[in-house]
C-alpha cells in the first residue's frame, strides 16, 4: 500500500519503489493499493509488474475544517484528514477474501490501513529526521503528535525500515524493541554512467528536485539568492538549471535559476552540467537525486542534511553548509580542472558503492522473513 505509483519513475519515491516491486515480482504475486493525488495514466498501471488498484488520496489542507477539527486528535492531522475511506472499505475486503501473505504499508501515512489485521506486516521507509529538526512551534507540536503515533505504528509492526543508519537511529529511540533494519537507497550503475563525448557546460549547475516540494524550494530560494551571486561575480554567465515537476507552484524570479520542469530523461542534463548542488537546508527525502549525479559523472557540491544518511567521503563529494563555503566549493569545481576531475572518478566509486543491487537483496529478504511470521 503507498501513496505513491511507482511509475513513471522520476523522482526518488517512485525509483525506491519501483526497484523493490520489481524485486517482489521475482518471488511473489504482488497487489498493489495506490492513493493518488490524481488519476494515473493506464500506460503508467502497465508498467507496474503488480495488480494496481488505486484510490483518490484527499487532500490535507491545514486550515480546513478537517483538519482543525483533528488538532484535538492524538494522530497526526495529515494522517487523519488524508484516510481514505474507499481505500480502508476495499482493503478491509481483500485482506478478508484473499489473506495475503503479508502487508507492506509505504511509510507512515498507510500504516494504519494495515496494522491491527492479525496479518505480519512492514512499514517501509519510516523518516522522522525532518520532524527532529523543526525547532519552531508548529514543529515542535507536530512532533508530539508524530512521536506518539510512531511509537505506536512500531509496536504494531513486525519490521520498519528506514532508508539510513540515522533514521533508523533516530526510530530507535521511539520503539527500542522495535525490529527496524536499514534498506537504503541506491543508483542503477549499469544504466546511468558517464559519457566521455558529453558536452559539459563550464557555467551550468543543476539541481535536480521539483519544487512542489517546499524543501527542494527553500533550497533553490537559498542558493539563489545567498550562494548564487557570489559565483556570478566571478562567472557572470553561471545559472542554476532546477528540473522537477512545477505544477501548482508559485515560482520566485532569481537572476540566474531557470526552471525547466519535468524531464523525461535526467541524464543528458546533468552530464550536461559543471556542479550538481543539492543545498538542502530541512526536510527529509531519499537522496538518490546524489547517487544518479555521481553516477553520471557530475561532481556534487551538497549541505550536510543534503547529503544527510549516504556517509560519502570528501573525496567522493563536498559537503559544506554556509552560503560562503558552497559558493567557493562550486567555484572550486567549475574552475580547477583537476579537482573535478579527481570528484568525477571518486564519485563513480562511491555510486558503484550504493548500487541498488544490495538493497533489492536486502529487501526482498525481509518480505521472506515478514511471510515467514506469518506462516
Amino acid at each position: 500500500m503507498s501513496r505513491w505509483l511507482p511509475a513513471p519513475a522520476d523522482n526518488g519515491a517512485r525509483i525506491r519503489r519501483a526497484q523493490f516491486v520489481a524485486a517482489l515480482d521475482e518471488h511473489f504475486d504482488v497487489d498493489w493499493f495506490s492513493l493518488l493525488d490524481v488519476a494515473p495514466d493506464a500506460n503508467d498501471i502497465a508498467q507496474v509488474p503488480a495488480c494496481v488498484e488505486w484510490f483518490a488520496q484527499p487532500g490535507f489542507d491545514p486550515r480546513g475544517i478537517r483538519s482543525i477539527v483533528a488538532l484535538a486528535n492524538p494522530t497526526p492531522r495529515a494522517v487523519v484528514t488524508t484516510r481514505s475511506r474507499a481505500a480502508a472499505e476495499r482493503i478491509d475486503a481483500y485482506c478478508a477474501t484473499t489473506r495475503p501473505a503479508a502487508i507492506v504499508a509505504d511509510e507512515i501515512h498507510t500504516a494504519h490501513y494495515g496494522l491491527g489485521r492479525n496479518l505480519p506486516v512492514m512499514v517501509e521507509e519510516l523518516q522522522v529526521g525532518h520532524l527532529v529538526d523543526d525547532a519552531s512551534w508548529r514543529g515542535r507540536l507536530s512532533w508530539a503528535k508524530n512521536r506518539r503515533y510512531h511509537r505506536r505504528v512500531l509496536a504494531a509492526s513486525a519490521i520498519a525500515t528506514a532508508p539510513s543508519a540515522l533514521e533508523r537511529d533516530h526510530l530507535r529511540v521511539l520503539g527500542p524493541h522495535a525490529t527496524i533494519e536499514v534498506v537504503a537507497n541506491g543508483v542503477d550503475t549499469d544504466r546511468l554512467r558517464p559519457d566521455p563525448n558529453a558536452q559539459v557546460d563550464p557555467d551550468r549547475l543543476i539541481y535536480c528536485g521539483s519544487p512542489q516540494y517546499d524543501a527542494n524550494l527553500d533550497a533553490v530560494v537559498w542558493f539563489g539568492h545567498d550562494v548564487l551571486p557570489a559565483i556570478r561575480s566571478v562567472r557572470p554567465d553561471a545559472r542554476l538549471v532546477v528540473t522537477g515537476a512545477t505544477e501548482g507552484v508559485v515560482l520566485p524570479t532569481i537572476d540566474g535559476v531557470e526552471f525547466v520542469g519535468r524531464v523525461d530523461d535526467i541524464a543528458p542534463a546533468v552530464r550536461a552540467a559543471a556542479c550538481s548542488v543539492a543545498p538542502l537546508r530541512r526536510g527529509g527525502g531519499t537522496r538518490i537525486k546524489i547517487l544518479e549525479s555521481l553516477a553520471l559523472g557530475t561532481p556534487v557540491v551538497a549541505t550536510t542534511k543534503g547529503a544527510e544518511g549516504l556517509e560519502l567521503r570528501p573525496d567522493e563529494a563536498v559537503v559544506v553548509d554556509s552560503a560562503s563555503a558552497m559558493a567557493a566549493a562550486v567555484l572550486d569545481v567549475m574552475v580547477d580542472r583537476a579537482r573535478r576531475a579527481e570528484l568525477v572518478r571518486r564519485g563513480r566509486v562511491a555510486a558503484e558503492r550504493h548500487d541498488w543491487r544490495d538493497s533489492r537483496q536486502r529487501w526482498v529478504e525481509l518480505v521472506h522473513d515478514l511471510v515467514r511470521l506469518g506462516s
